[in-house]
């Protein structure tokens, strides 16, 4: 019965289970050191062991938090990994212990943190996980503002956050060293919307910069072929900008699904410039200012 108790339970933890947990079922310190002898349990760290013929491509990040303690969670490049970072490269080690105790691991980056697990701490892929917004902020205290940029736009680009609570987290931490992680939230909850395209907010923060008229951005249409987002749009004026970057527009069933969008605007009304990625922000912006001035309703 034992037996099984114990490989129940590391079925939940990629084949792991601590020396603490095979107490708690059960085991003594005679059952477990037999356990190895016999080949069915084998030490991966201290106070972890994996049960025999157990895999898993997560295993070796699961015993770093099995054997950082109960509070231990990936943190800081390990999560921006796991959440998606394309920016980062898969299997790092890397954990925050939220408590008063830190353990030094061999091969393991560890740090220690006050903030409440409860809010701190989620599960991803059955391992505990500091979460996304949290996970960008700590890489403000060990990398640099260019990674720490890319992976903040990475992850909301998966909508894994978005950048107010990138910035609840950024104000919870506190600390200077984040002030450019600040700045890029707040520009962008100033201009608002488009969350998975950089360029497309900072075409609206030089929109804004350059004194143009306030503008929605996503905004809905109603057209003959059904409803369309503008990207940038004057409802008023039924003028707008749709923003062509290289990931989404430059395919020739892309192109054509463009034409189409633009007829059905052209059909309700609407004037559009296409912001190709060709054109630098400057030359977006004055060609809005010279349209806008326009006589118009």
């Amino acid at each position: 019965m034992l037996w099984y108790a114990i490989q129940a339970l590391a079925a939940q933890q990629h084949g792991l289970i601590t020396t603490a947990q095979a107490y708690s079922l059960g085991a003594s310190e005679d059952w477990l050191r037999w356990a190895v002898r016999e080949g069915r349990l084998r030490r991966v760290r201290q106070g972890v062991y994996v049960v025999a013929g157990s895999a898993s491509e997560h295993q070796a990040q699961m015993a770093a938090c099995l054997a950082g303690g109960r509070s231990a969670a990936l943190s800081h490049l390990a999560a921006a990994s796991l959440w998606g970072a394309e920016q980062v490269k898969a299997g790092q080690l890397e954990i925050t212990t939220f408590g008063k105790s830190q353990h030094r691991l061999p091969g393991i980056s560890t740090h220690r943190s006050s903030l409440d697990p409860a809010r701190a701490i989620t599960h991803y892929r059955d391992l505990p996980i500091v979460v996304p917004p949290l996970a960008v902020v700590q890489l403000a205290e060990t990398c640099h503002p260019y990674l720490v940029k890319s992976v903040a736009n990475d992850l909301v680009k998966r909508h894994w956050t978005n950048f107010a609570q990138i910035l609840e987290w950024v104000d919870a931490m506190g600390d200077r060293r984040r002030q450019a992680l600040r700045e890029l939230c707040l520009r962008a909850i100033d201009v608002g919307g488009h969350d998975d395209s950089p360029p497309a907010r900072t075409l609206c923060w030089k929109l804004k910069r350059a004194g143009a008229e306030p503008f929605e951005t996503d905004y809905p249409v109603d057209t003959p072929g059904g409803l369309v987002l503008v990207d940038i749009a004057w409802p008023r004026r039924r003028y707008g900008i749709e923003y062509n970057g290289a990931r989404d527009h430059e395919t020739p069933l892309a192109a054509v699904d463009d034409a189409r969008r633009h007829a059905w605007l052209a059909a309700a009304g609407w004037r559009v410039i296409d912001a190709h990625r060709g054109f630098t922000y400057d030359e977006v912006v004055q060609l809005a200012l010279a349209a806008l001035a326009l006589p118009g309703p």
